[in-house]
């Protein structure tokens, strides 16, 4: 077996650094982009999780409130029922044990 190395010469070695070089520096670049993006990216996400978690509170201290203030207006309304319904049973007619009454005509 013939060992086949390619031997360069210090020009093409020189062109070839300078090759690898142009292309590691675009890399970074690009690197430097995506970290740059990636951190942009996890703000914004960030800004609209603690978004949601405001719009989550104001919910539900709105239905806290609503809840609250619904509660006063029943309570409110069945007051007026309940002295109706009190009045009614303090004034009804006591009605008889049916079955004592048809004992009378029997």
């Amino acid at each position: 077996m013939e060992n086949k190395e390619k031997i360069f010469s210090l020009e093409e070695l020189t062109v070839i650094t300078e090759s690898v070089n142009r292309a590691v520096s675009k890399v970074e670049d690009k690197i430097e982009k995506i970290n740059w993006l990636m951190g942009a990216v996890v703000v914004v996400l960030f800004v609209g999780f603690l978004t949601m978690l405001l719009m989550v509170a104001g919910l539900v201290l709105d239905t806290w409130r609503f809840k609250n203030d619904s509660y006063k207006e029943l309570i409110e309304t069945i007051r007026p029922q309940e002295k109706s319904v009190f009045d009614n049973k303090n004034n009804r007619i006591e009605i008889k044990n049916p079955s004592e009454e048809l004992k009378q005509y029997r």
